[in-house]
């Protein structure tokens, strides 16, 4: 089983999507027993969408940008 760590790396780098089944249904499993990660994974999604309904309004290197701080400052040990 992942741990919040793994799970919010997971979904935060896009390796999520990109893993194999046992990774999916891992992160899945773990999104459905834990409260705080499955929030987590909701506000990215509404977050995407946020950026996805904004279309052309930011440049797509701007957009990568602050994604791949994002995932930097997730990706940090505390």
């Amino acid at each position: 089983m992942l741990n919040c760590s793994q799970v919010t790396r997971s979904i935060a780098s896009d390796g999520y999507r990109t893993g194999g089944f046992l990774h999916r249904l891992s992160v899945r499993m773990h999104l459905a027993m834990c409260r705080h990660c499955s929030r987590y994974f909701r506000q990215l999604r509404a977050l995407g969408n946020v950026f996805r309904e904004m279309g052309d309004a930011f440049p797509i290197s701007d957009v990568l940008a602050a994604r791949d701080r994002l995932v930097a400052r997730i990706s940090r040990k505390p």
